[in-house]
């Protein structure tokens, strides 16, 4: 008899309950309870497990590292906020001295136009078909359009890589690997020049 292969195509937890049932029921069948391929199908089951968990573990060890590092880019931003509001209130300073320090110093008219906000709120959803992931978020005032880009190694900053544009608050990132976990964030770009990355979302590609 001809048997269908649909096990394949199953999800991992799947494929583990799916060894587990056939290691079961060969139990009742004197010629495959101990069979050579069974062996080796449980065995290939407990390296999958084992793969499946430490993946796992990477990942949230990955997301809690990501959050860490945007709450303390955070404060900074707000505490170079805080000293150079405190320098602007210093008439002592002078403009060489500010120089000196790496910032700049306005002049004549200030500038009419708004830098562009961080996006907010960057999800990532499964596409619909296999290699697809789905990112949304907030749209960001002033935005004529949006740069997405991707990492397989989040914390090397030159293996980020422009991924896709749009124009509106959602896109579909194709032709992914199936099984890897794909780090995504998104800056917004307009007539002030692009703004700053947004958090970092991450995702298993289906």
């Amino acid at each position: 008899m001809k048997l269908l292969r649909t096990g394949k195509k199953k999800a991992i937890a799947d494929k583990l309950k799916l060894t587990a049932q056939i290691a079961d029921g060969s139990a009742d069948i004197p010629s495959q309870a101990n069979s050579a391929t069974l062996a080796k199908l449980k065995t290939a089951a407990a390296n999958l497990g084992t793969a499946a968990q430490n993946a796992a573990d990477l990942a949230n060890a990955a997301k809690a590292a990501t959050d860490t590092q945007s709450a303390m880019d955070a404060a900074w931003n707000d505490a170079l906020e805080a000293h150079t509001a405190n320098l602007e209130n210093d008439k002592t300073v002078t403009v060489d001295q500010i120089h000196k320090l790496g910032l700049e110093v306005a002049s004549g008219r200030q500038s009419t136009t708004q830098e562009l906000q961080i996006p907010q709120n960057l999800v990532l959803k499964l596409g619909k078909q296999h290699g697809e992931l789905v990112a949304h978020w907030d749209a960001v005032p002033l935005a004529r359009g949006y740069m997405l880009e991707v990492t397989q190694t989040p914390n090397d900053a030159a293996s980020w890589e422009q991924a896709a544009t749009a124009t509106k608050c959602t896109c579909t990132l194709v032709a992914l690997t199936t099984g890897t976990t794909y780090y995504v964030r998104v800056h917004a770009f307009g007539a002030a020049g692009e703004g700053p990355d947004s958090s970092i979302a991450l995702a298993v590609a289906p």
